[in-house]
């Protein structure tokens, strides 16, 4: 072997079979945890949280490193339900690593040079929000902010 490390970042949403073929030749992946809650998600995304829960589920079955990734936005990804479901899930695959990615203030401007309307308005920074999730955090999961 080439000693190759490889990494993959997934939001989930797309068919199991392709992202199993894909856990055959990668370390880790970086997995997109926005919403749990099927309302929730469906309002924000326009998906079905279904699709996500079993790849996550399959993917978990692998044995792969998953690390899941949440984008923290204030009002929205922070709340105290949406924070538990990302405890409870990480416990329930066992999943060590959990990544917050506080929410980005540039992110309308980038949906305007790619001519995408962005719905979301006001200050949706999470401010101190990150440092309560991360004394929340149970024992054994790691949280780190990116």
């Amino acid at each position: 072997g080439e000693n190759i490390h490889t990494l993959a970042e997934t939001s989930g949403y797309g068919e199991q079979k392709n992202l199993l073929k894909l856990a055959d030749v990668t370390d880790i992946f970086y997995f997109d945890f926005k919403l749990w809650d099927p309302d929730a998600f469906r309002y924000y995304t326009g998906g079905d949280i279904e699709v996500i829960k079993n790849n996550l589920r399959a993917l978990s079955l692998t044995g792969k490193d998953i690390v899941l990734r949440v984008p923290v936005i204030h009002g929205i990804t922070d709340t105290d339900s949406n924070i538990m479901d990302l405890f409870r899930v990480a416990d329930e695959y066992g999943l060590k690593s959990i990544q917050l990615l506080p929410y980005n203030q540039s992110a309308p401007e980038k949906y305007g040079w790619v001519g995408r309307p962005y719905s979301l308005n006001g200050n949706l920074s999470p401010g101190d929000r990150i440092n309560e999730i991360m004394s929340m955090a149970p024992v054994g999961i790691s949280v780190t902010v990116e």
